[in-house]
């Protein structure tokens, strides 16, 4: 190794892998850290490093790991600082590259550094490792994964179980300008009726479905562990119903229909609850409102955006696009499945005698599943808390997100 005048200590920080704490550096030329592996031969300088302990929380902690940051950290270059051994903060010293992800130490002196990393946001670090598939611009709310069954990396784990196809596997929908992001479970919890009875006209919060993911006894949230039902956050979930005819809108225009600003439009005034009691509603009075829960189900626009960058329309009223539409990501089986939007008729949502809604069908279109008991798949949907950590994964099948 050539010698230098000046000392130059490279450190790389693999955020993608680790968390570390306080080291001694020993050479006078140039010092390496190569994964997890510590090479350091110096008594005369220390490093010490500190996490934030939450996301934004600006309350660090002392690392004692012998590890580097995780996945969920970035450097934080203002907060960090080097002094000498009287105790003088030196300038100019400390830079990080952004690039090949090192912080690097330049100085002559025997000195203390202290090593600041904030913690990210879930959706920012997940962001950061750009997986394949995610879009990097927003689209209907959320940056989201784009492409078809085996093109898109956002595989997540909430357990130990980790292998595609058991109760613990999820799928990224996308983030929100948060860093929550929306998670689709990869399999099916059953076949269920969006309500039982066809004969009652009930908004989503008073289905039999809405029931059995968020509040029966026996419901998908109250089977799922203490610490995961803390992991989920509570949103507002807008419902309504659409006209047949509005399934040949856009991506964007259906998103802007069914939660965005358009909710007015096209017939579909669903932003005020209902006003009256079940035994007195008429066909006229169809379901609109919102309600705030942990379990939902996919939107329309959900379907559309999950096919591709800019998204397309999947529906059997325009049937274009129908073989990309069938191969996208979402699709888990040929089985149809419940959607959360309702299908709106001649300005109410029964038709044949019957309450209706939509479901997604075999073929990968959205369709009207006609009556409301029929029974269909069910994959719920909920948004995980912005401040959790990834642990380890790279988004694929065999190695999915593991997240704290």
């Amino acid at each position: 190794m050539q010698v230098i005048n000046k000392k130059i200590i490279v450190i790389f920080i693999c955020l993608c892998m680790i968390s570390f704490g306080v080291f001694k550096l020993f050479n006078k030329e140039k010092v390496v850290l190569d994964d997890v592996k510590l090479d350091i031969r110096d008594t005369n300088n220390t490093f010490a490093i500190y996490l934030e302990n939450e996301y934004n929380s600006n309350n660090y902690f002392e690392s004692k790991e012998n590890e580097f940051p995780s996945i969920g950290y970035s450097f934080n270059e203002e907060k960090s600082q080097c002094v000498s051994i009287d105790g003088d903060v030196i300038d100019n010293i400390l830079s990080y590259d952004n690039e090949t992800n090192k912080v690097i130490v330049d100085t002559t002196d025997s000195i203390n550094c202290y090593l600041y990393f904030d913690r990210l946001t879930l959706g920012d670090a997940i962001k950061k490792l750009n997986p394949k598939g995610l879009n990097s611009e927003k689209e209907g709310g959320l940056f989201r994964f784009q492409g078809s069954i085996d093109n898109v990396d956002n595989y997540v784990c909430l357990g130990s179980e980790c292998q595609s196809g058991s109760d613990n596997m999820y799928r990224i929908l996308g983030i929100d300008e948060n860093g929550s992001v929306k998670l689709l479970k990869e399999t099916s919890i059953g076949r269920y009726a969006w309500h039982s009875n066809d004969n009652e006209n009930v908004g989503w919060d008073e289905s039999d479905l809405f029931k059995r993911l968020n509040t029966n006894e026996d419901s998908f949230l109250n089977q799922l562990s203490e610490n995961i039902q803390s992991m989920i956050e509570e949103k507002d979930w807008l419902y309504g119903a659409i006209a047949y005819t509005s399934l040949a809108l856009s991506p964007e225009e259906i998103y802007q229909v069914e939660i965005g600003e358009k909710q007015n439009e096209y017939g579909h005034t669903w932003k005020e609850p209902f006003s009256k009691p079940l035994s007195e509603r008429t066909t006229s009075d169809y379901p609109r409102g919102s309600v705030k829960a942990k379990i939902g189900l996919m939107y329309i626009h959900d379907y559309y955006y999950s096919v591709q960058e800019g998204g397309l329309t999947c529906s059997n009223v325009d049937k274009e696009y129908a073989q990309t539409c069938y191969n996208s990501w979402t699709r888990s089986s040929y089985d149809i499945e419940n959607i959360l939007t309702r299908w709106q008729y001649n300005n109410s949502i029964k038709a044949y005698g019957k309450w209706t809604i939509y479901y997604r069908n075999s073929k990968g279109w959205i369709n009207d599943a006609g009556n409301q008991s029929n029974r269909a798949s069910t994959r719920p949907v909920f948004y995980l808390k912005n401040n959790l950590l990834i642990t380890k994964g790279d988004g694929t099948k065999d190695n999915p997100f593991i997240i704290n």
